[in-house]
């Protein structure tokens, strides 16, 4: 996954776009940045496209910043959503919005969120607890069913353990966009689990077998 929507007010999410942009060892000749003083409209994503298959000059990868703080106009979104699914692999594109109240919800599914403007802290010694437990799903050392069955005994347990796993993972998100994957399926079953009637053990079990 390497396009990200960073929520927040327009100073705190370049803040974070240039924090990723470092961490990530992205040269500055690599970063294009695109802001607009109205919504952005089809043109204007084209232009960008254009952009974004370019391949990088000084580093692994290039950064496309879009500033939409003045919104983005359907036809727009729709016509981006394919570039959002599938960017080429040099290319991480950050999306910086105020809220996402305008944004298509398909748009949104396609993209990692990081919520600078409802964000929750964890300690240092959780955050090194749930990245390890994150990180032995990934690498096959976890059994999935068994932590599915270990934390969905109640809605309210699962969503804990889900709440715990994003924190650790967005704190991480800058040394590795690779995480941004990752993010978005926890952040879609944890909705899944809050907002539907979904079975809590099947929508972990089957987090923990895709991830």
């Amino acid at each position: 996954m390497q396009t990200v929507i960073i929520i927040g007010s327009p100073e705190k999410t370049k803040e974070q776009a240039q924090d990723l942009i470092k961490q990530n060892l992205i040269s500055g000749f690599d970063a294009e940045n695109y802001s607009f003083e109205k919504a952005i409209g089809i043109a204007d994503i084209g232009n960008i496209q254009k952009t974004i298959f370019l391949k990088p000059v000084y580093s692994q990868k290039k950064a496309v910043i879009v500033e939409a703080f003045s919104g983005i106009t359907t036809e727009a979104q729709n016509s981006f959503l394919k570039i959002l699914e599938e960017p080429p692999e040099s290319a991480i594109i950050m999306m910086l919005v105020k809220n996402v109240d305008f944004l298509l919800p398909t748009v949104i599914s396609r993209c990692a969120i990081i919520n600078l403007s409802d964000r929750k802290t964890i300690e240092k010694n959780e955050e090194e607890k749930y990245l390890h437990l994150i990180n032995s799903v990934l690498n096959g050392t976890a059994n999935p069913m068994v932590l599915a069955q270990d934390y969905s005994k109640d809605k309210e347990t699962a969503l804990i353990l889900l709440e715990k796993l994003i924190l650790a993972v967005e704190k991480n998100l800058k040394d590795d966009l690779n995480f941004a994957g990752t993010l978005r399926k926890l952040q879609e079953t944890h909705a899944a689990i809050k907002n539907t009637n979904a079975n809590t053990r099947f929508a972990l079990e089957h987090l923990f077998l895709n991830l």
